[in-house]
């Protein structure tokens, strides 16, 4: 009964209080203005009270869900407008006991206006309950159009709620570009660079340091935040990078993860990991190599991955001498011929993952100059077929065979025109033709640059003419027509 009462009180003197506010609004009397603002203040103070009832009643939980039902959660987001620091402090609280009782989508329509209260008291459970809401796309996507990400910035150094609140709104496209506009990349840094150097391992599984290292993962996808993070002249990468291999001893996938969501992006960002290619290289084959004989093999399997995959994205390095200290292409040949074998599965290793990523390097290194391009021909390009003919199910995977043939036959010369010669199924011709109907058009597009780029090298043809491989396909009419083997010349 009593709560019944204090939930009317609260109704109806919200509603009054609505009524009274714009009434102020429209006084001109100074004495009569005094007068409704004391009465606001003294409106305020029963509002209060009877909040604080209720907030003392709702630890029974059957309480807690009969006041959801009652629909106290609607009045609370009101109240929580034009509210003292101790009403704001009662409104939140109880809101954060209510919101575990709704679905999130429930709740998105109903959000509150952004509150001036700096006091902890009011922030935590008003990020508490953001925090919830954002699990909701539609109010995480207002919540950043509402500009929250600037808002909220200042306080991820103070709150891990706040970190853990900007952590999801970074999963929006925007937010990522508003971030470069605050000081978060800054505090970030901080925080994980100047951990303290006595407490590394315990700093290491910190839930804390976890949390903001798969926040940077996210916003340095976006290319002005990653250059941000690593600074004019490559010194926030250099401490990246120490980070990983120094202080952390390689012991974390998603310090790495890091710098290769780095890596992505095209410009000077890449051009500062050169140095550190020979590091990279050694940790992923060492890591790679350490997966059949240590217990920690996942753990070893997934860093090595991440390792790739920054290799995988660094084509300006100069990978023939990288190739001669560390025997690239022949380590790459050795675990080609285990993925066949199928060695890595006995520790549960994921060998598509891997597979995709040697494939992706292969076309890295084909790309980089012809030397390197006839050293993949010669010692990886029979993998990749056989890749091709085994995975035909993986279409990433066919992609990334295909694009890794399309760099060798981008050589030209006698490289190029030993990959046409020979006229079977089995060929690169053959395969070619054969994805050339897919069902994945990515793959068709792929497969008719490649034939196209085929035709050129190894055939002259008129000038001015444009050869499609569908009419290479469809018709070998227009083929014996056309062109002239060169064979034959």
């Amino acid at each position: 009964m009593i709560g019944f009462l204090s939930l009317q009180l609260v109704e109806q003197e919200l509603r009054r209080s609505e009524v009274w506010r714009e009434k102020v609004k429209e006084l001109s009397d100074l004495n009569s203005r005094r007068n409704w603002e004391s009465a606001l203040i003294k409106q305020d103070l029963l509002i209060t009270v009877c909040l604080q009832i209720l907030l003392n009643m709702s630890e029974d939980l059957r309480i807690e869900n009969k006041m959801q039902r009652k629909g106290l959660l609607n009045l609370l987001f009101n109240a929580l407008e034009h509210s003292s620091s101790s009403k704001l402090n009662n409104s939140g609280a109880i809101i954060e006991r209510l919101i575990s009782f709704i679905p999130p989508i429930t709740t998105s329509n109903n959000r509150p206006s952004s509150s001036k209260e700096n006091e902890t008291e009011i922030l935590f459970p008003l990020f508490s309950l953001l925090f919830n809401c954002s699990f909701e796309l539609t109010s995480r996507r207002r919540m950043v159009q509402c500009g929250l990400v600037s808002l909220l910035a200042p306080y991820i150094c103070d709150f891990n709620i706040a970190l853990a609140l900007m952590y999801q709104l970074s999963m929006e496209e925007d937010a990522k570009a508003m971030i470069a506009f605050t000081d978060c990349i800054s505090i970030l840094s901080n925080l994980l660079f100047n951990q303290n150097n006595n407490n590394k391992q315990i700093n290491l599984k910190n839930k804390r340091i976890q949390l903001i290292k798969c926040l940077l993962i996210n916003i340095v996808l976006e290319k002005r935040n990653a250059q941000l993070i690593c600074g004019t002249n490559g010194q926030g990468l250099d401490a990246l990078m120490s980070l990983i291999f120094e202080i952390e001893k390689c012991e974390d996938t998603l310090t790495v993860k890091i710098a290769r969501n780095i890596a992505t992006h095209e410009g000077p960002t890449r051009e500062m990991f050169g140095k550190w290619m020979p590091k990279i290289v050694e940790n992923f084959i060492i890591k790679l190599n350490s997966t059949t004989t240590k217990e920690n093999s996942f753990q070893n399997y997934t860093f090595a991955l991440e390792c790739l995959g920054i290799c995988v994205l660094i084509p300006e390095v100069d990978w023939l001498e990288l190739d001669q200290n560390f025997e690239i292409l022949n380590f790459l040949k050795n675990l080609f011929e285990k993925i066949f074998d199928g060695n890595l599965n006995k520790f549960g290793v994921i060998n598509d993952d891997l597979v995709l990523q040697a494939v992706m390097f292969c076309g890295t290194l084909a790309s980089h100059n012809l030397q390197m391009a006839e050293k993949v021909e010669s010692e990886l390009l029979p993998f990749i077929v056989e890749i091709i003919k085994a995975r035909q199910e993986d279409d990433e995977i066919i992609l990334q065979s295909i694009f890794a043939i399309i760099c060798l036959l981008s050589c030209g010369g006698n490289l190029a025109k030993r990959l046409c010669i020979e006229e079977n199924e089995e060929s690169i011709i053959g395969i070619l033709l054969n994805f050339l109907h897919n069902k994945n058009p990515k793959i068709c597009q792929l497969c008719d640059k490649a034939l196209v780029k085929a035709a050129v090298n190894e055939y002259i043809l008129p000038s001015g003419l444009v050869l499609n491989s569908e009419e290479l396909l469809r018709d070998s009419e227009f083929l014996n027509s056309v062109v002239a083997p060169i064979q034959g010349r």
